[in-house]
């Protein structure tokens, strides 16, 4: 069966944990001020499209599972604000296993009224496939507390088309991430280098960096291969037709990873490697490893996401400047920049017992209230344009972390669905990635390697194939 996936841009994935949120409590003082100059909502919109009163509603209960540790305590402003301004009894569960629950909740008939989960351990689109969601289209034009702006506009049109579902909207991101290579601008200053801004440049600055220092030019989280996809897909968009070429990799395109671009993409890694450019012994060491190489002085630039700065938050040393680049791959400054992103998403259940608050959930959660109340006490952010707009989020992150999100607001943003759709294809990619930073294959050997697992996946009649665009 073939599900069609509308597309703006391309898909997500998730790059892995970054620093989960200490508990903050509730925000009854914040909720109460929001409160008193917000007018609650005195409408909503159901499913149907149909206007209810909200005065109207004698169910006064919702229940929320939410996927916690790295991916932070994101509701506790909505919750406190549905509380106080409706008089909800909301039981909400922050639990690291989330999916465990939720599979069989779905499975009797009794989920939760909304659900967040990592969807590298839960398919959604299966799910969907299989009636398990509430289409939630109908929302999406209703506008955000205190604001003239539709949950659709904050939540961003783009990603909001990405994710939908024979046009139908069925997720929405519960947070963005935005991958990039970090560096440390003091070190940089220092040594005077200069930031760079294509391919030969960089190639150039890891030359420097390993003749005339004992510092490695580049690392990533070895033993976790997706980290170098903010430094992979925008190379293989750069050298080739920019967004439709990255199309072509997530509706898994015969002859993909064998073409032109991506030969060129991967043989950029297989010269770093040659020339000694990789942190030694690398794809043996964790994320933290890595990171505390990284923040020890031990190597230069680290490809890594949004969560860095508070992943590590109890270990910058005094003098350590994290700074943000783009991953330079074009063959000039001004050329296109393409940015990979990923997020995890939630949703509304279709069996849930308490379906006529979506709307006053997506109201409140996509409001400003609620994006300053997430980046001050996560540090991460809902949406990229709070970023833009929002001075409150702005100062509640670190510098590193609005430099990627300005990044994110004005380059192309790329987003693997096809790391969601096919997980087997995605482990055997990685596994091969890993194979030629080692040593153990070459470019060619990597491209007809993983071009033989797309093949598998397309000839096989037993998984569910999806396209976008």
């Amino acid at each position: 069966m073939k599900k069609r996936i509308a597309l703006l841009l391309a898909t997500l994935l998730l790059f892995g944990l970054f620093a989960g949120c200490a508990s903050s409590g509730q925000t009854n003082a914040a909720v109460t001020t929001a409160v008193a100059t917000t007018a609650a909502t005195e409408t909503t919109v159901d499913a149907s499209g149909e206007t209810t009163s909200v005065a109207k509603k004698t169910n006064k209960n919702l229940s929320i599972l939410w996927s916690s540790g790295g991916n932070g305590e994101y509701v506790n402003y909505t919750v406190d604000y549905l509380k106080n301004t409706y008089g909800l009894n909301i039981n909400i569960e922050y639990n690291a296993k989330a999916h465990e629950i939720l599979q069989p909740q779905l499975i009797a008939g009794n989920p939760p009224d909304v659900v967040m989960v990592q969807h590298s351990f839960f398919n959604y689109y299966e799910a969907i496939q299989a009636g398990s969601f509430q289409n939630i289209t109908s929302y999406l034009d209703l506008p955000v507390n205190g604001s003239d702006k539709t949950v659709r506009e904050v939540a961003n049109p783009d990603i909001i088309d990405s994710t939908s579902v024979n046009g139908s909207t069925y997720l929405l991101m519960s947070n963005m991430n935005v991958g990039g290579i970090y560096y440390n601008k003091a070190m940089f200053d220092e040594h005077g280098w200069k930031v760079p801004q294509t391919w030969d440049e960089f190639i150039e600055l890891c030359k420097t960096i390993k003749t005339t220092t004992d510092i490695a030019p580049f690392a990533y989280p070895g033993m976790y291969p997706y980290y170098m996809n903010c430094f992979v897909f925008p190379q293989i968009c750069a050298l080739g037709n920019g967004a439709d070429t990255f199309q072509n990799f997530n509706n898994m395109t015969e002859g993909f990873w064998i073409s032109d671009p991506v030969e060129k993409a991967f043989e950029r890694i297989q010269e770093m490697r040659d020339n000694g450019y990789f942190l030694e012994k690398l794809t043996s060491l964790n994320h933290t490893e890595t990171q505390m190489e990284f923040i020890n002085g031990n190597v230069a630039m680290i490809a890594c996401g949004s969560w860095l700065q508070n992943e590590m938050a109890d270990n910058w040393p005094e003098g350590f400047e994290l700074a943000y680049m783009e991953t330079p791959a074009a063959a000039n400054a001004d050329a296109k920049k393409y940015v990979v992103v990923s997020g995890n998403m939630f949703a509304f259940p279709e069996a849930a017992a308490n379906k006529e608050w979506v709307g006053e959930f997506l109201q409140t959660y996509y409001s400003d209230e609620s994006a300053a109340a997430v980046a001050k006490d996560c540090g991460v952010v809902i949406s990229p344009a709070m970023v833009a707009e929002n001075n409150e989020v702005r100062a509640a992150l670190s510098d590193s972390v609005v430099e990627s999100y300005e990044s994110a607001n004005t380059n192309t943003k790329l987003y693997l669905l096809a790391s969601i759709w096919y997980p087997e294809f995605w482990k055997n990619y990685q596994n091969t990635l890993s194979s030629l930073v080692a040593g153990d294959i070459d470019a060619a050997e990597f491209c007809q390697t993983v071009e033989d697992y797309a093949a598998a996946i397309r000839s096989d009649s037993s998984v569910v194939k999806y396209t976008v665009g």
